[in-house]
């Protein structure tokens, strides 16, 4: 059973508690034997802007329903190049460990920018609140929910 990590982090600062957290559970996972990549989205200068040119399959003649067209493009693999990849990490991943500061009691702007170009329609959910069996989401640990698990 392969054993990949995926850290998504959203802190600017190289020196902060959020980057050290970060290095030391890429040092704790690896001595358990996982494989961990990371999204380090400061750094990687993350476009948290959902916009349409997002969607690389939606008719530009046609106004867009932003969650029709994430749909659509999604099951034609016709997105963004910075949201396909980020999509190819978490489903090679078996752990996601989200890394961020709590901002005016929420996450940073840029890592609620990830979930709305990155979790998207089609590739995460379907019409129904529940993650449908065929997402790339099904087969996730759920550390909150089942702690033991992730250890």
């Amino acid at each position: 059973m392969s054993k990949n990590a995926l850290i998504i982090l959203a802190h600017p600062e190289q020196n902060s508690l959020n980057h050290s957290l970060m290095n030391e559970s890429i040092k704790i996972l690896e001595a358990k034997g996982y494989k961990v990549k990371t999204s380090d989205l400061y750094k990687m200068n993350f476009n948290p802007l959902l916009t349409s040119n997002d969607f690389k399959d939606w008719p530009a003649n046609i106004p867009m329903n932003l969650m029709l067209a994430a749909g659509k493009s999604n099951e034609s693999k016709k997105l963004s190049t910075d949201i396909l990849e980020e999509q190819s990490k978490v489903e090679w991943a078996d752990l996601v460990i989200f890394q961020f500061p709590l901002w005016w009691m929420s996450m940073p702007a840029i890592l609620k920018g990830w979930f709305d170009r990155s979790i998207s329609a089609k590739f995460a959910y379907g019409n129904k609140p529940q993650i449908p069996e065929n997402s790339k989401l099904a087969n996730k640990k759920d550390c909150i929910n089942d702690y033991h698990s992730c250890r």
